[in-house]
């Protein structure tokens, strides 16, 4: 498959769906449903590189067809036909948000933790063994720990200095440490709740800033784990 930009990318091998029962000699059509499994990684990997734009299916055929000789009743051996080609199909937008609703993405959410793997990103390479033993303190159920762990990812990541000071806001909760948990966690509501306002309201600031997937990615995951962790009654 490919997308608007970029080259085309393996995704699945094509298998009928049932028992293919070719014509007799002499026709020149017959309609053969194929299908191919994909995984939630694979759909959501899609996702990222077809960045809201269509997607261009390019299938590559190949195969052969055993006929039983038509001339030579007696003979024992098949005739054989061999086939290849290639073909192209362009998915719109619109039918693609279609067939994503009728699979139900997005319908719920799958916690998935990127393996970093950028060179570019020093830090966020250390923090991943943080953020592998969170997710395998959570996985057997010390959450503590979890949390605990996921605090060290970000002083790995950003160091100590990113808690309590922005060089533009120059932000610095009071009584933070006397706060308890709904506090804390109300912290990172008002936190969406400024990411989000740049997106509702177009003023002299936010109206020049560009949203990508992965803000949007960011803001949906980190939203629907609130609504999770404390339902509003």
């Amino acid at each position: 498959m490919s997308f608007s930009q970029g080259a085309r990318l393996p995704l699945a091998q094509l298998q009928p769906i049932y028992a293919v029962a070719f014509p007799e000699q002499g026709a020149t059509q017959s309609l053969v449903n194929m299908g191919a499994n994909l995984l939630p990684a694979q759909l959501e990997a899609i996702e990222r590189q077809r960045g809201g734009g269509p997607i261009t299916l390019n299938f590559q055929l190949q195969g052969t067809v055993y006929r039983p000789p038509v001339h030579e009743p007696t003979a024992v051996a098949p005739a054989v036909q061999a086939f290849w080609g290639s073909l192209m199909y362009e998915i719109k937008q619109a039918l693609w948000v279609e067939v994503l609703r009728e699979w139900n993405y997005a319908q719920g959410f799958l916690l998935q933790v990127p393996m970093v793997t950028s060179a570019n990103s020093v830090r966020a390479v250390r923090a991943k063994d943080d953020l592998e033993k969170a997710v395998k303190d959570m996985a057997e159920g010390r959450y503590r720990d979890a949390v605990s762990a996921c605090r060290d990812a970000l002083e790995t990541a950003y160091g100590s200095g990113d808690r309590d000071l922005h060089p533009e806001l120059g932000y610095k909760v009071e009584k933070l440490q006397e706060a308890g948990k709904e506090a804390r966690f109300w912290l990172i509501r008002r936190a969406l709740w400024s990411v989000t306002n740049a997106a509702k309201h177009k003023d002299e600031v936010t109206q020049d800033i560009e949203w990508a997937r992965r803000d949007a990615a960011a803001v949906v995951t980190m939203l629907a784990a609130l609504l999770e962790q404390s339902p509003p009654l």
